[in-house]
């Protein structure tokens, strides 16, 4: 998947280190298709992106 990186504008695939801005790592959820910025720190695994935004997560918790 690719999108716009937010300081920049490029698009890019996953991981992007932005001399604009910061090492972002973008995702679009799979639930609600909303494309989800987060800090590069904050990666689950390197490279790897989660697959549902928090909301549609807590979403799914509540209907298990």
């Amino acid at each position: 998947m690719t999108h716009d990186c937010p300081y920049c504008g490029d698009f890019v695939s996953g991981y992007h280190y932005c001399p604009e801005g910061e090492d972002r790592v973008a995702f679009e959820c799979i639930d609600c298709h909303e494309v989800q910025d987060r800090d590069a720190h904050q990666m689950d695994v390197s490279g790897m992106a989660p697959q549902r935004c928090a909301q549609c997560t807590f979403a799914r918790m509540e209907e298990a």
